[in-house]
């Protein structure tokens, strides 16, 4: 081997080596860059999985709710319609009383004028 060629061989081998060089510098920056990136992906994925778990007891949470108002407006319903039950009895056990003595009073003065006898008071 000539010196010529081994001073070439040797300068082809030191570009070869700093391409390598430069290749393995990029490479630890991209698997420096993936370390972080599967870190990141880990914890998103586990974010997830509470984050499902929260929206699923909300989720119960509101069925739970809903099922309780339908209650209460079926309740609230039912007192309703006894509330006008009971209006409606009171208001018969009110106006009927009036009534009959309104119709006594005027059978009274009917009674009254016909015979000139004075029944009330």
């Amino acid at each position: 081997m000539s010196e010529d060629n081994l001073g070439e061989r040797v300068k082809a081998v030191e570009t070869t080596v700093e391409s390598h060089d430069k290749r393995i510098d990029r490479l630890e920056k991209n698997n420096e860059s993936l370390t972080k990136l599967t870190t990141l992906m880990e914890i998103q994925t586990e974010t997830n999985k509470e984050v499902a778990n929260t929206v699923k007891s909300q989720q119960e949470t509101l069925v739970k709710m809903n099922d309780n108002l339908d209650g209460l407006n079926t309740r609230v319903g039912k007192l309703e319609e006894e509330k006008n039950d009971n209006e409606i009895n009171i208001m018969k056990d009110l106006i009927r009383p009036g009534i009959i003595a309104v119709v006594l009073t005027i059978i009274f003065i009917v009674i009254e004028n016909a015979t000139g006898i004075h029944i009330r008071q």
